[in-house]
């Protein structure tokens, strides 16, 4: 699962094709997590526990890009 903030003015299909350029196929994520910004611990630093929870809560929008 990749989980992404995208910028303005960018999309999904605009940044999986700039990965396909520079990733090997192998390594390219087949679930996609887009969110309005980075979950951060009291001390700025990225909160992976709480995105992992949305996901297993399923409260985070997975599309899956094949």
């Amino acid at each position: 699962l990749a989980t992404v903030v995208l910028s303005d003015g960018t999309d999904m299909a605009a940044l999986r094709q700039f990965l396909a350029e520079r990733v090997p196929k192998w390594q390219l994520p087949e679930r996609w997590a887009l969110i309005a910004e980075v979950p951060k611990t009291s001390v700025g630093k990225f909160d992976k526990k709480v995105l992992r929870h949305r996901y297993a809560e399923g409260e985070l929008p997975v599309q899956v890009l094949a």
